[in-house]
């Protein structure tokens, strides 16, 4: 695929004539700016950035396909300066629009799937949030194949998607971003083996969803609990295979261009960072969007510089990635073996000494073994007695 022929330039890119202060990411980033040509080494890169701002099956007031939002967070992105690690970034430009929002879906899942047999990790700046259909099929296919749109394949292994939202998107009706999510979960053949959905906020969820994704053995950390403890979310999100946040999970004094009504409620700046500073350091994590910004409502760009520093942390929770699992490298680890309460069975934790990132090793009857990433609370329970809830859930879903 020439990937060349999917995108065009964007023009938030700072060019030598714009004079980007040395030492900034806008001075160093090869990307596909206005009067350049598409940048080659993306196969070599650690990271892609690229902006998908299809808004046509969204309910949302926003211009149909308009690069108004990934280019405004584009330009506090590259006023930003690099942190740890080499910081191997190219910037792809914009996805170019197909006939109908379903084919721009299309193109980004292969863009996604491209992406990943190279391994890079792609950063995805929306755009409607259902463009995280597109995002998750960009997993069905194999990891040496091809990727020929509307095709499956019996080689992709299931995925474990991670959501930030305030609502559950799984409506029978209505505008693309208000079911979106239900066509992910009805997709068939479905890879997706897990999610884990972040910061939903209660009066936004009826009884029904809530029931659904319960009874699918799915995470849910509602609002509240996230402000009570931040930290119960690592090792949902440090599991993902790809993660998509959606503007409307944040408040409106975080995010003030995310469509919908204005809520004082909602994650905040800080927050929003560390959760994504969290996905970086998943080492299957291979995508993330960030989706729902528009430009139009955030005069100050407020929004923009909160999504630019949200995908700023991402990227330094990247190059914190611990080098092997703890299975590929246990002389890295500490292992502590528990005994199950009322079993002869032992549950078996690994702590790496230097990031104390948890891990449990699952053992399903009928699938291969696993380590699953926990918290120190989940080895405390076991340490009294207690069968910790994420073993519970990781069996309930073998």
């Amino acid at each position: 695929m020439n990937l060349a022929l999917l995108f065009e330039p964007s023009r938030a890119l700072p060019t030598d004539a714009d004079h980007p202060l040395p030492g900034t990411l806008g001075a160093r980033v090869a990307g596909y700016r206005v009067g350049a040509s598409f940048p080659t080494e993306w196969t070599t890169a650690d990271v892609a950035l690229l902006g998908v701002p299809e808004w046509r099956d969204d309910d949302s007031h926003a211009p149909r396909f308009d690069p108004a939002g990934p280019d405004a967070i584009r330009v506090r992105f590259y006023q930003l300066t690099p942190g740890t690690g080499p910081w191997h970034l190219v910037d792809l430009g914009n996805l170019r629009p197909g006939p109908t929002p379903a084919d721009t879906a299309e193109r980004l899942a292969e863009v996604v799937a491209l992406l990943r047999r190279h391994g890079v990790l792609a950063l995805i700046l929306g755009g409607a949030h259902a463009l995280t259909l597109g995002q998750h099929a960009g997993y069905e296919f194999g990891a040496d194949e091809e990727a020929p749109a509307g095709t499956y394949s019996a080689a992709a292994r299931p995925v474990r998607g991670a959501l930030i939202d305030r609502a559950f998107d799984v409506a029978e009706h209505g505008a693309g971003g208000a079911k979106w999510l239900r066509a992910l979960l009805l997709r068939d053949p479905n890879h997706l083996a897990t999610l884990a959905h972040l910061a939903s906020q209660r009066y936004h969820v009826t009884g029904p969803e809530a029931t659904a994704l319960d009874k699918m053995h799915f995470d849910v950390r509602r609002l509240g609990a996230l402000h009570a403890d931040l930290r119960a979310a690592e090792p949902l999100l440090r599991a993902a295979d790809w993660l998509s946040i959606d503007a409307v999970a944040c408040a409106h004094a975080a995010i003030p261009g995310a469509p919908g009504s204005a809520s004082p409620f909602g994650l905040s700046a800080e927050q929003l960072c560390q959760l994504t500073w969290y996905a970086g350091h998943s080492r299957q994590l291979s995508s993330a969007g960030f989706y729902g910004y528009q430009p139009a409502l955030d005069p100050l760009a407020l929004g923009a510089m909160t999504l630019a520093t949200a995908v700023w942390y991402l990227i330094e929770g990247y190059y914190h990635r611990p080098t092997h699992a703890p299975t590929e490298a246990p002389e890295h680890y500490t292992r502590y073996d528990v005994p199950l309460a009322g079993s002869t069975e032992l549950l078996t934790f690994y702590q790496h000494p230097q990031t104390a990132q948890w891990w449990l090793l699952v053992e399903p009857p009928v699938a291969a073994p696993h380590v699953l990433p926990c918290t120190e609370e989940d080895y405390l329970t076991a340490a009294r007695g207690e069968v910790p809830a994420c073993w519970v859930q990781a069996l309930a879903r073998s």
